[in-house]
């Protein structure tokens, strides 16, 4: 019926047989999801190698901290729990304490533990309580986000990232769409260290 189908985060196998009945010059799955059909386009993010790698990247600035904590709910997030294992991985590797929690209570932000977030909420809860409790980003309290946007450049001085470039997707996804040109691509993931570490 349609030209050219885009289908975005699906990272569901129950899918996988709709998406094959599409003419997989037509198809272009995006940003999250691994195609068991080796004939479909992607253009997608890798969640556990990149991770490690990216934090690997800081491994002296997550050292000056007691703890890691990665702040991560499988049923609040379409994020992998991949990140969960390369960030355990990482920590584990590097001799670095690890939790995982599935959210904060304010009281259990304290100083000393850097905190990875996957969700924005997560994020603006842990600068709120630092701010209440005079804590400051990169110094008392850590903090790593996960994918970049504007509000990040510049709240709390800038928070650290790790995040693929989105305008690149979103120029591949329209080279696709509009050039008709095979594409399989994993868009490289990158940490940009800011103040909050």
């Amino acid at each position: 019926r349609y030209s050219m189908y885009v289908v975005m985060n699906i990272d569901n196998k129950s899918i996988e047989p709709i998406l094959n009945k599409i003419d997989s010059n037509k198809l272009l799955i995006l940003d999250m999801g691994k195609p068991t059909n080796d004939k479909h386009n992607f253009i997608l993010q890798e969640f556990s190698t990149s991770v490690q790698q990216c934090l690997s990247k800081s491994v002296d600035q997550l050292k000056k901290y007691n703890q890691l904590t990665l702040v991560y709910a499988k049923n609040k997030t379409p994020h992998p729990e991949e990140i969960v294992i390369a960030t355990q991985k990482f920590c584990a590797l590097n001799g670095i304490s690890f939790q995982q929690k599935p959210q904060l209570n304010n009281d259990e932000i304290k100083k000393g533990q850097v905190y990875f977030t996957i969700r924005d909420a997560d994020l603006v809860q842990i600068i709120k309580v630092c701010r209440s409790k005079e804590f400051v980003l990169g110094e008392d309290v850590g903090v790593i986000s996960y994918n970049e946007t504007p509000m990040k450049q510049i709240v709390g001085g800038g928070i650290t990232v790790i995040s693929i470039d989105f305008e690149l997707m979103g120029k591949k996804a329209a080279d696709f769409v509009r050039n008709k040109k095979s594409i399989q691509v994993i868009i490289p993931t990158s940490l940009i260290v800011r103040e909050s570490l």
